[in-house]
């Protein structure tokens, strides 16, 4: 078995998901706790539920050198910026803690991936051995994006998956974690080679700050927080890029009335004949 990020054949560790910094920020009744995880596509390829302790969950696809070497190095980094903010301590988030965090976190999204196996590890297999030839250097791929929200609800942690598109030819695939009062959304974007756009649910309002690329200084706690009622519509399947938003108005536009009064009557139809059988 080879090392999912530099392909080594050598030792494999057992690289627990969350360092023991994090662990420690939990309670002992909520280290081994079961947390909801789910995998997704919008274009319904696949839908995949199921509850797991994430808090101690382990792999063996890492080798010792990647395990103690640059990965101990980015969770180290990590620690100092992640704690308060999963503590709910308040802090200033600058930029040096968004770069630290935005790689932190797209880490245990390879990670999360990785654990769940599956036909998205193979995806995310070409997405691995990138970074570790990037992360050297404080980088994250171009089409990269990273959000954090401030969870106030009683769910202690959370994972899930979703993919915008089909799994060999994907739109984006976005990542949200949870651990207490931190929630962080990796997107990845495969429609142009830059940061995405994103148009959130209106029920959410403004939940959340991109931290990758980094922006100016925020403090934290947010003003506003995400509760698990919240947390469920940020990560679900209201989730989509302005781009398809626009693409879909351009589709809307391109329409006469008459084939657009045509549609709906056809629709109308259609619905009746549904009901009928």
């Amino acid at each position: 078995m080879a090392c999912v990020f530099c392909g080594s054949d050598g030792k494999m560790s057992k690289e627990h998901l969350w360092p023991s910094w994090a662990r420690a920020t939990l309670l002992d009744t909520e280290k081994d706790m079961v947390v909801p995880h789910s995998i997704e596509s919008s274009e319904a390829v696949s839908v995949r539920e199921w509850d797991a302790p994430a808090f101690s969950a382990t792999l063996k696809r890492v080798c010792l050198q990647c395990n103690n070497g640059w990965m101990s190095d980015l969770e180290h980094r990590a620690q100092p910026y992640a704690t308060p903010l999963i503590l709910g301590t308040p802090t200033t988030v600058d930029a040096s803690a968004q770069r630290s965090l935005a790689i932190w976190a797209y880490l245990k999204c390879l990670l999360f991936v990785t654990v769940a196996g599956g036909q998205l590890a193979d995806v995310y297999a070409v997405a691995s051995k990138t970074f570790f030839e990037i992360q050297s250097h404080d980088l994250l791929p171009l089409h990269t994006s990273v959000f954090v929200a401030h969870h106030v609800g009683p769910r202690q942690g959370q994972y899930q998956c979703r993919l915008l598109g089909k799994p060999d030819r994907p739109v984006c695939f976005v990542q949200t974690f949870t651990i207490k009062q931190l929630t962080i959304q990796v997107v990845n974007n495969y429609l142009v080679r830059a940061p995405i756009e994103f148009e959130r649910d209106p029920r959410l309002g403004n939940v959340d700050q991109r931290i990758w690329p980094t922006g100016a200084d925020f403090d934290w706690p947010m003003e506003n927080g995400l509760d698990d009622a919240g947390l469920t519509i940020y990560t679900g399947p209201q989730v989509h890029t302005a781009e398809e938003s626009r693409r879909a108005q351009r589709t809307r536009k391109k329409l006469s009335p008459s084939a657009r009064r045509n549609k709906r009557l056809a629709t109308k139809r259609a619905r009746r004949r549904g009901r009928r059988g």
